[in-house]
């Protein structure tokens, strides 16, 4: 109708068709832009779960070099309570040196 597509698009068709082909690409560069938005809204929130893990492996290295530093400390108490009994061993008994029964 002249009311929707102007006088000149009823008087030549392919100004209509023109016309058409127009809304249709308008309709189609309106889902890409959805599309990219889409896109990119994805792009972010995998960058945002990037960067969280990437601070909780952080963490996980730092609590890893200290339960490394605690197990060496066990490891060297162990090793100092071991000789203490090697001593104790050898001295044949706990107590050295008994004074009184």
């Amino acid at each position: 109708t002249s009311s929707q597509n102007g006088v000149i698009a009823n008087l030549v068709p392919a100004v209509a068709q023109l016309q058409q082909s127009l809304g249709i690409v308008s309709e189609k560069v309106a889902k890409i832009e959805k599309t990219v938005t889409e896109t990119q809204k994805t792009v972010e929130a995998v960058k945002q779960t990037t960067d969280t893990l990437a601070a909780g492996q952080q963490q996980q290295q730092a609590q890893a070099e200290k339960l490394q530093a605690t197990t060496e400390q066990i490891a060297a108490s162990i090793d100092t309570i071991a000789k203490g009994f090697a001593q104790l061993s050898a001295q044949g008994g706990a107590i050295a040196d008994p004074k009184r029964p």
